[in-house]
């Protein structure tokens, strides 16, 4: 373990036999926090991420040994990479039916600093939030005092929270009440509705477009984010876990392109072709020209377009078998000097855990007279990266390339056309009564 760069104070013998609050922690304890440490890409961040982790075990050790409460931590921001990396203290502890955050801090500063975001941010807000004060030698934490929600929105009211330029802000140590006592009797017999938090958006942030190109060119080892985004972007940032979460993974060569594609599905407009099964198109299809043809019950797919026979038939051959309410479309479009058509193909149907699900088959096509290039590649992505890819690896009259992909209501399908260039569609997701 690397040393602190801060000056690291250990308590007195006198102090260790009086405190009742303080509590020692064991070597596997002490390594899961080393571990949980790397991911932050700046020294300072990962002794931080350290201490906040030391603060958290010592914190659930002293509710264990006080009382019957456990502290869940399964969605805590410490066990999310990106967070721990971004937030400089615990958030989204959760003991019983309050939300902690929890600042880890060596020796007693005069002023705390906490992330902005667990000030500002609905998401991130706490009932409590808790100082505890680490020793990394001799692997102890006492807990020193506890804040209030309440009493924290009472000190930004009266001037005394001061907002500084790296997405945190500072109040005084005194704001902190130091009978941890009380804090105990707060989460044993206070009702949640006496410290009520505002309610968590529905959808997240609206980003905007010029936060891309800051995160692409960001280099983790060389510059913190607060230096590449003011804090409304930062914020706006904050709301979206899954690009959170890709910034801090390690850069391979297909890093950029998977955060674009992330980027675009998170907080781009989505082509809903669950309005197709009413025989809609949205405003998003009508304005990039998409077609909708008659259902398969009538004429449809198989007949209402030129090579359309065909395509049905190399569906049915990949085991693909369309049903009678399937609604499907088309847009012609260019890729440098290739003139292509995209079909899509959509329905929805039911898992075999009873849960609603949708269909997507896209058909990448050539229009009349034009033959697809060798190298023609169909990629298919959703959060968690590429999920499809199809490549024109034979030159054949005709040819198409396919893709087919089942997904939850909720989730959003990416197609991407690549020849020497790259064309991404917008995002297309499912919602028939939207």
């Amino acid at each position: 373990m690397t040393t602190s760069p801060l000056s690291a104070r250990e308590p007195t013998d006198d102090f260790i036999s009086l405190s009742v609050d303080l509590i020692s922690l064991d070597p596997d304890q002490i390594e899961q926090a080393h571990r949980l440490s790397q991911i932050a890409a700046h020294e300072a961040q990962r002794w931080q991420t350290y201490l906040n982790a030391i603060g958290l075990f010592g914190f659930e050790q002293w509710l264990a040994e006080r009382s019957a409460l456990s502290v869940d931590r399964d969605a805590c921001s410490l066990v999310q990479p990106g967070y721990a990396a971004l937030l400089s203290a615990v958030a989204q502890v959760q003991v019983g039916a309050f939300r902690l955050c929890l600042i880890a801090v060596e020796g007693s500063p005069e002023q705390i600093e906490l992330p902005r975001a667990v000030v500002e941010l609905p998401e991130f807000m706490a009932h409590f939030y808790v100082v505890t004060e680490v020793w990394e030698e001799p692997q102890m934490v006492r807990l020193w005092g506890f804040l209030r929600h309440d009493q924290l929105a009472a000190l930004q009211q009266q001037g005394e929270v001061e907002i500084n330029p790296d997405w945190t802000v500072s109040l005084p140590l005194s704001a902190f009440e130091q009978e941890t006592d009380r804090l105990l009797l707060h989460l044993r017999c206070l009702e949640p509705t006496a410290l009520r938090l505002p309610d968590q958006p529905q959808q997240p942030s609206h980003i905007r477009a010029d936060v891309m190109p800051r995160l692409l060119d960001w280099q983790p080892h060389e510059t913190p984010l607060w230096q590449r985004l003011d804090w409304q972007q930062g914020a706006e940032l904050l709301t979206y876990p899954a690009l959170v979460s890709r910034l801090v993974q390690p850069r391979s060569a297909q890093w950029r392109g998977q955060l674009a594609n992330l980027f675009q599905i998170l907080t781009q407009p989505a082509i809903n072709v669950g309005r197709w099964l009413n025989d809609e198109l949205d405003t998003i299809a009508q304005n990039l020209d998409w077609v909708l043809l008659p259902p398969l019950a009538s004429t449809g797919f198989r007949t209402s377009v030129e090579s359309a026979n065909l395509i049905t038939a190399q569906l049915d051959r990949l085991g693909i078998s369309l049903p009678p309410e399937a609604r499907s479309g088309y847009q012609d479009f260019n890729l440098a000097e290739l003139k292509l058509r995209l079909y899509a193909v959509t329905w929805s149907q039911i898992s075999p855990e009873g849960t609603p699900e949708w269909s997507l088959v896209v058909v990448l096509a050539a229009q009349s007279e034009h033959h697809l290039p060798l190298g023609l590649q169909l990629q298919i992505s959703d959060l968690t990266g590429v999920l499809i890819e199809r490549t024109l690896t034979q030159f054949i009259p005709d040819a198409h390339l396919y893709a087919w992909i089942v997904g939850g209501w909720h989730e959003k399908f990416l197609v991407t056309i690549t020849h020497n260039e790259s064309l991404t569609l917008p995002p297309f997701a499912f919602a028939p009564n939207a």
